[in-house]
Parts: structure tokens; C-alpha cells; sequence
């Protein structure tokens, strides 16, 4: 009996933590329920690689919450890439509108592919506050060019469309190479919008992704990568990396579980052969 139960609370764990990431806005697959504290922003499960920024009281001097950059969780399995952004910058906004989730692999600052967040609003002036860059929401690109914000790495105002290369906003110029599952909605956890997420107060946005591994060439271009994310004036930025192979979504290949079932079932029957 002992034995048995033991199988049972194991086979509980896994259907647990196979529980794969739902691209819908609610960020119940990243965290637990919000208390109002720190540790709010601790990932569920461990070895996820994320960074935490949350800081609405300075935003490069200005902006405050609807231009915060709060916090980024990547994670990864054998087939996809999942991506989540909190921040305070609504999807509404046309003025120095959201950026899009730009991946630089091998880490040199070259960030090859970009996944637009937001659909262009048909402004493509690289020196408009209201560039939204190209693409239709989902869409994956080969980037050969990026719009950047309005500062320089020495945090100098420089204008819309010069600010640094280090810190991309929107997909100028590129080619697509597929679409990718993505959501960008008002923050929820568990379908309601949390009292309050953090120590600080404030409206939270959810960008939420998963992209095909399979859309990469990833020969030559190293063994992790990073992905970036801005608003269109980058008066806040967030990043974080990961490796390219870690597969450290705790997430079972469907070929793993099945042999841990099957081997878990017949341990069970095994138990009561014994019995009898």
C-alpha cells in the first residue's frame, strides 16, 4: 500500500509540472498567486531564467509605471522557445507603442530574429514617436534592421531613431520566416486581475509567447542567447539568457512520460502480484 501511494503522489507530481505554457495572458504558468510582495516575481518552477526590474519610481527619470520594463521568463523545451514580459506599457498606446521580442543568439548584440508584439500602425517614419515598426502581431522575422529609442548608451537624450544599437525596439527591416503563438493583454492570474503584483502599485500588461525552435537556424550562432524587450522610446529595458539545449521546462517529452507510466503501471501490478 505504502509502495503504492508513493507511485500515485509521483504520477500527481507529473501531471503537474506537464502542465505546458498557455499563451492567454494569464501569468499562472510563471508565478505564483500575487501577495504583494518581492518574492511575487519568483518563477514556479526553478531553473527558469528570468530578470527582475520592478521599478516604477525611476524610469530613466521619467515615465514611472507606463513605461516599466518589470520583469522577463524564458524558458525552453525540445521544440519551442517561452517567452514572458510583465510590464506597465499598455497595448493601447500608439505613442512610443510596445516593442517587439528581439533574440540575439551567441550573445554579441547582433539579435538576428525578432517576434513583433504588436501589429504596425502603418507609420514606418524611424524618427516618429509613433513608429510601431512592420509586421502583424506574431510574426517572426530575420532582422536585418532595428528601430532603436531615444537615448545613447550613456543615457544622453538623442532624439527618435538614435538612440543605441544595444537596445532594439521594433523590427525595421527583415524578412518573415514564420509566426509565432502570441498574447498581449492586461495582466491576470488565474483569470482576475491581481490586487497588486509586487511591492509597488500600478497596471501590469502580459506579452506572452511560445516560438518554434525549428523557425532558427541556429548553426554557428552559439550555445545561448538572449531575449530583449523594450517600448518604442526604450525609456526602460529588460533582458535575460538562456541556454540554447537546457530544455528546462519542467515539462516531460510525451515519449518520457509514457515509459514512466508504463513502468509505474506495472510496478503497481507487480505490487499486487506480490500480495496475493
Amino acid at each position: 500500500m505504502k509502495n503504492k501511494l508513493l507511485a500515485l503522489a509521483f504520477l500527481s507530481t507529473i501531471s503537474i509540472n506537464a502542465q505546458a505554457y498557455s499563451i492567454d495572458g494569464d501569468i499562472n504558468d510563471w508565478i505564483n498567486q500575487p501577495t504583494g510582495s518581492s518574492s511575487d516575481w519568483n518563477p514556479t518552477f526553478p531553473g527558469v531564467a528570468y530578470t527582475v526590474e520592478d521599478n516604477d519610481s525611476y524610469v530613466w527619470s521619467r515615465g514611472k509605471q507606463r513605461y516599466d520594463a518589470e520583469a522577463i521568463y524564458v524558458d525552453s523545451d525540445a521544440d519551442n522557445i517561452y517567452v514572458a514580459v510583465v510590464t506597465g506599457r499598455s497595448f493601447n498606446k500608439d505613442y512610443y507603442p510596445a516593442g517587439d521580442l528581439a533574440f540575439d543568439f551567441g550573445n554579441n548584440g547582433s539579435f538576428e530574429y525578432g517576434v513583433v508584439v504588436r501589429s504596425d500602425s502603418g507609420n514606418t517614419d524611424v524618427n516618429s514617436a509613433y513608429n510601431g515598426g512592420i509586421g502583424n502581431q506574431g510574426e517572426v522575422y530575420s532582422v536585418s534592421d532595428w528601430n532603436v529609442g531615444i537615448w545613447d548608451d550613456d543615457g544622453n537624450h538623442v532624439g527618435v531613431g538614435k538612440g543605441t544599437q544595444a537596445h532594439p525596439t521594433t523590427v525595421q527591416a527583415g524578412s518573415i520566416i514564420g509566426n509565432a503563438s502570441l498574447a498581449y493583454t492586461e495582466l491576470l492570474y488565474n483569470g482576475s486581475v491581481p490586487g497588486q503584483l509586487g511591492e509597488n502599485g500600478g497596471k501590469h500588461f502580459l506579452i506572452e509567447a511560445q516560438i518554434s525552435k525549428s523557425l532558427f537556424d541556429l548553426m554557428g550562432l552559439g550555445d545561448s542567447f538572449t531575449v530583449h524587450w523594450a517600448m518604442g522610446c526604450a525609456n526602460d529595458v529588460i533582458s535575460t539568457t538562456i541556454d540554447i539545449d537546457g530544455d528546462i521546462v519542467n515539462v516531460p517529452e510525451p515519449s518520457t512520460l509514457m515509459v514512466l507510466l508504463i513502468g509505474l503501471s506495472g510496478f503497481l501490478f507487480q505490487g499486487r502480484k506480490v500480495r496475493i
